[in-house]
């Protein structure tokens, strides 16, 4: 098959060319295997996560644009799934396989790159697209600056600058966790071995099963299907504008998926709309859960809880617990709450005082990535400032 780009490759494919997919596959496997393998740490794990991916390709290529950077959005993928299989049970047996793969390592890894792996993806996942992209194609992909640029559609000379400052910012994250290295030795670190050789055959495995939509294994099953609902939710958290609320909110998920079970192939707006209908039917709404952010080398973890109830009962409770090396550990309890005859707020720092609905649930908004503002402003039809 002549060297088409990855577009046009995408293109063929949704139009019946599996020998395309199958061309894609070969050209990206590595990069894909090699993020999982970093994130999991099994080979057998990180083949099923691998296929995983290429099968969700599959579900994606229809709605992947031309501006696409397939090998980013790729890594990307890779990495939601990896990180989603880490929070299932099956991360209890890879912890279980550490102490064996350790001891199959046949080749010794460079002192940088053995304090850079276990810490590469965490800090990927903090770049914008863009920079990861651009990091993804100079460093991962190993393409020239003329090449990178063109994919990202820059000149060369933004295109430079665009991974310089993507490379300082990975440099930052490495510094503050206590991996101090040059930017030009941790560029060196990550062209030299991010990606490695995926296991021989599994291309084929791909390509006959993703392309064609043959039987998966179950784990891969799995795999597919909780990614394509973080990615979902992904969609519903950009249109909604409010963080990180639905991922970390459990009633909401539940909310969202409830009903005649296609919502994974709805538009974001219909998403939104049907979650609205669905937070407007309930007669009472509750949930509670835990978020931990890293600010300034602080880790702030919150737990919360949230009670809805009509016509406008309610009460949300949070704990902030802040852990710092510089200062002490601090704790700080919240609430807004009302008792049916007013609206009632207390911020934990004095008297209660008598607040609207509004203002009350609005100091609440810091939690659950701002969770405590979208679901009780949906479920009470809220209408914000207005």
């Amino acid at each position: 098959m002549p060297d088409f780009d990855d577009t046009t490759l995408l293109r063929q494919y949704t139009e019946g060319d599996d020998a395309a997919f199958s061309t894609l596959v070969a050209r990206h496997l590595n990069l894909v295997y090699s993020a999982s393998l970093r994130a999991v740490g099994n080979p057998s794990l990180a083949q099923d996560i691998t296929q995983a991916v290429f099968v969700i390709l599959t579900q994606k290529a229809k709605s992947l644009g031309p501006k696409t950077i397939l090998s980013g959005w790729l890594y990307q993928t890779a990495r939601l799934t990896a990180a989603n299989f880490q929070r299932s049970e099956m991360r209890r047996q890879q912890r279980e396989q550490e102490a064996y793969m350790q001891s199959t390592v046949s080749e010794p890894e460079p002192p940088s790159w053995k304090h850079v792996a276990p810490l590469l993806d965490e800090a990927m996942g903090r770049l914008g697209a863009t920079d990861r992209n651009a990091i993804v194609l100079r460093f991962f992909e190993n393409k020239t600056p003329q090449e990178m640029a063109a994919a990202l559609n820059l000149n060369e000379v933004t295109a430079r600058k665009r991974v310089s400052r993507a490379l300082e910012k990975l440099r930052r994250f490495f510094s503050k966790h206590g991996v101090i290295l040059p930017a030009a030795l941790l560029a060196t670190a990550i062209s030299a071995n991010s990606v490695q050789a995926a296991p021989v055959g599994l291309a084929a495995t791909i390509s006959a099963t993703a392309a064609q939509g043959a039987a998966v294994s179950a784990t891969v099953s799995t795999l597919v299907q909780a990614t394509l609902k973080i990615m979902m939710y992904s969609k519903l958290k950009l249109a909604l504008y409010v963080g990180a609320a639905i991922l970390l909110a459990g009633g909401a998920t539940t909310v969202v998926l409830s009903g005649d079970g296609t919502g994974a192939n709805l538009p974001p707006a219909a998403i939104v709309q049907n979650a609205q209908e669905k937070y407007a039917s309930l007669t009472s709404y509750s949930d509670e859960g835990e978020s931990v952010a890293i600010v300034n080398g602080t880790t702030i973890t919150t737990t919360f809880t949230v009670k809805l109830a009509r016509p406008s009962l309610y009460r949300i409770q949070w704990q902030h617990n802040s852990q710092s090396a510089l200062a002490a550990n601090t704790t700080k309890t919240q609430a807004v709450w009302s008792a049916g005859a007013g609206d009632f707020m207390d911020l934990g720092t004095g008297p209660t005082k008598q607040a609207a609905r509004e203002e009350a649930l609005g100091g609440a908004t810091g939690i659950s990535g701002n969770a405590a503002a979208t679901i009780p402003g949906t479920f009470f039809k809220m209408n914000w400032g207005k």
